[in-house]
């Protein structure tokens, strides 16, 4: 992993799959750097295993991996996760080929940083509660996904193209 971003991202979700879920076990990250070619290859080839359960898209773009995860044909529906509100992802969540999107606020982050800049200039400090990431979360109702993720005992697969 190339940016502290998809780093930061990465320990995140294991932090959250190993204290929450420990009955699944993330696989490690599949680089992909952007390139269609090189994502068809290396997700075709991971997705072949019959226990994934889930994709977890790191990077800001998921144009790239959620295209090839269209075209794979999976046997069975996956659980899919991806960061950044784009209109792309906020089109697939829409059309169901995302099943949840993790973005952040960038008003708070511009206010917080403005915050932050000011509090050192005054040789202050700031409130901790309101310097919180602005994190927000979007998910689409999964009617029968045909997945029961609190049962399953399969790895999930983390992408990353950056």
């Amino acid at each position: 992993m190339q940016s502290r971003d998809s780093l930061e991202r990465r320990l995140g979700f294991d932090r959250i799959i190993n204290s929450r879920f420990p009955h699944l076990h993330a696989l490690p990250s599949l680089e992909t750097y952007g390139d269609p070619d090189r994502a068809r290859t290396i997700m075709s080839e991971a997705l072949k295993r019959p226990d994934i359960v889930a994709a977890y898209i790191l990077s800001s773009e998921a144009r790239v991996p959620l295209t090839v995860l269209n075209e794979i044909r999976l046997p069975q529906p996956i659980v899919t996760i991806a960061h950044e509100r784009t209109p792309y992802t906020e089109a697939s969540l829409k059309s169901g080929q995302l099943d949840a999107l993790i973005t952040q606020d960038p008003g708070h982050l511009a206010r917080s940083a403005i915050r932050k800049l000011k509090a050192m200039t005054d040789q202050r400090s700031t409130l901790i509660s309101r310097e919180k990431s602005g994190w927000r979360f979007f998910w689409r109702p999964i009617s029968d996904p045909g997945i029961d993720p609190k049962n399953a005992k399969s790895p999930l697969v983390g992408a990353s193209d950056c």
